[in-house]
C-alpha cells in the first residue's frame, strides 16, 4: 500500500528518453488514514549545473559554480477540500512533451555527468494543504 504519494512514470518508448518523447505518468496516493490535501503539482524541470575550480586561486577547494535553467514547467494535478479517503487508491495522470518545454529540444544535451558539470532532467511533485 502506497502510504504517501509517489510518482509513477511511464517507461520511455525506446529504452530512453530523447527529446522527441512525451515524459508521462502518475501520481499515486493512497493512505490507512484519511488526509487532506489541499493541491497537488508535478513539475518538469532541466538544468545544466557547472563546478569549475578557478584557476587564480591558491585554494582549490574555490570553485565557479552556475546552473542554467534549461526549461521548467509544472502542471497541477489535484485540487480540492474534501479528505482522500484511507484505503482508497487515488491517481491522477500527467504528461509532459520536450518539444513542448523547448522550441529547439533536439538541441538540448544529453543527462549525465561530465568532467565540471552535469545534466539533469527531473520529474518531481509538491502537495500542499
Amino acid at each position: 500500500m502506497v502510504h504517501h504519494l509517489q510518482i509513477v512514470l511511464d517507461p520511455p518508448p525506446h529504452g530512453v528518453y530523447t527529446y522527441k518523447d512525451t515524459v508521462s505518468g502518475k501520481v499515486s496516493f493512497e493512505s490507512n488514514h484519511e488526509k487532506k490535501i489541499g493541491w497537488i503539482y508535478v513539475f518538469f524541470h532541466g538544468w545544466a549545473n557547472i563546478n569549475v575550480p578557478t584557476e587564480d586561486s591558491s585554494d582549490s577547494a574555490t570553485t565557479y559554480r552556475d546552473k542554467e535553467v534549461l526549461f521548467q514547467n509544472y502542471q497541477k494535478v489535484y485540487e480540492g477540500s474534501e479528505n482522500l479517503l484511507k484505503k482508497v487508491r487515488y491517481e491522477w495522470p500527467f504528461k509532459f512533451a520536450f518539444q513542448a518545454e523547448k522550441e529547439d529540444a533536439a538541441f538540448l544535451p544529453t543527462s549525465g555527468k561530465y568532467s565540471y558539470s552535469s545534466v539533469e532532467y527531473k520529474v518531481y511533485l509538491a502537495e500542499g494543504r
